[in-house]
């Protein structure tokens, strides 16, 4: 069940990231420097294909302030 529990929260935060980046007009690209990653690293992030293993206790969000 906590295996469950944990793909409903990731799949909320992708839709988050996504919903936030479009919100305040970034591109991948300005958020994915932001976040020290590559461009194509941030778009499998936002696609959830990719999961970071830093993901819990990652701050993602301190990129749209």
């Amino acid at each position: 069940m906590a295996a469950v529990e944990e793909e409903f929260q990731a799949e909320k935060l992708i839709r988050k990231m996504r919903s936030l980046r479009e919100l305040h007009g970034y591109t991948q690209q300005e958020v994915a420097q932001q976040l020290h990653v590559e461009r194509s690293t941030y778009t499998w992030y936002e696609l959830g294909r990719v999961i970071p293993i830093r993901w819990y206790g990652w701050p993602p969000f301190t990129a749209f302030r």
